[in-house]
């Protein structure tokens, strides 16, 4: 595979941006900076933080294969979508018409940081946690494995052979594996549903503050279940909002049937909007830095602002 390296090199792998910079780029002021605000404390942590060290971890990105080989095939492919859609994604307006192209280019976007979200992550870790055990317990016993075994070795295993076996391939999932080696099977799942819904878009008038954006930048939930990401479990093809702010004025909606544009007129509508960016996120969101002290309010109300029914509907004004 390319992008191979060793695995003493993890130490200066790249520091791998979670939220693509040109995503974040669009809530930032003429320098760059972002406020930053910790949903945990419910208070701005940094007023003037710059999108390159922002939603960013080191070695994210990198694969340690069970050969030791260290790999960022996938880093390179996102970066490659990244390029092709940003600029299509930042055409996108209330005014002006949204074509096929440019609803592909929001799935694009869309699907690569639901795949590459530390919830994401977590969520898949959260499953291995709950498998390991039951495989360490019965693989052991399994006739199949056991068959397998006497035809090809000509003796049964080990005491303890198959449980260290299982460990290790455990072991490497948690590497990376989870993720990586089903890569293109979560991007084509997720693409296929987004693929099948309709886009609205909504705008922010300069006249209220903006919209945040979180590090888990594509909200997908279920209203109705009160489910709210992967942390809640939840599979984007069974949630009922699926949406992202693209920019600091402009939000698209993913929904089952066609709805028109909307301007949004209201402080308490910005506010049920972005309490589910809040909802979702892992840990900080991020928006303009003249919204810092808005946004910190509506962090700290964020239980009040969310939706209470179940459905969300943005009326065109």
């Amino acid at each position: 595979m390319m992008g191979s390296s060793s695995v003493e090199d993890l130490d200066e792998q790249p520091n791998d941006h979670i939220v693509s910079r040109g995503w974040q780029k669009n809530f930032a002021n003429e320098l760059h900076q972002v406020a930053v605000l910790d949903i945990l404390a419910r208070r701005v942590v940094q007023r003037d933080r710059p999108i390159k060290n922002n939603f960013a971890e080191r070695g994210f990105m990198t694969y340690v294969s069970p050969s030791g080989e260290v790999l960022r095939d996938a880093d390179k492919a996102f970066q490659q979508i990244e390029r092709r859609v940003l600029n299509k994604v930042r055409e996108v307006g209330v005014r002006s018409r949204v074509t096929d192209d440019h609803r592909e280019a929001v799935v694009q976007l869309f699907t690569i940081h639901l795949v590459r979200s530390q919830a994401f992550r977590d969520s898949q870790f959260a499953v291995l946690n709950k498998a390991e055990p039951d495989f360490v317990r019965d693989w052991p016993k399994n006739p199949k494995l056991l068959e397998k075994y006497q035809l090809h070795l000509g003796r049964l295993p080990y005491p303890g052979e198959v449980e260290a076996l299982v460990m290790q391939w455990f072991a490497a999932q948690r590497s990376g594996g989870v993720v990586f080696e089903s890569l293109d099977h979560s991007i084509d799942t997720i693409v296929n549903v987004l693929r099948k819904w309709q886009l609205q878009v909504v705008a922010c008038p300069d006249s209220l503050p903006g919209f945040v954006l979180g590090d888990v930048p594509v909200v997908h939930a279920n209203l109705a279940l009160k489910k709210f990401g992967f942390r809640d479990g939840l599979a984007v093809g069974d949630a009922d909002v699926i949406m992202a702010p693209i920019s600091r004025r402009v939000l698209v909606c993913f929904s089952k049937e066609p709805r028109r544009p909307a301007t949004i007129t209201t402080k308490q509508s910005l506010r049920t909007l972005n309490s589910l960016t809040f909802r979702v996120a892992r840990r900080e969101v991020a928006c303009h830095p003249h919204d810092g002290a808005d946004a910190q309010r509506a962090c700290a109300s964020l239980e009040h602002d969310l939706p209470r029914g179940a459905l969300l509907t943005v009326k065109a004004r």
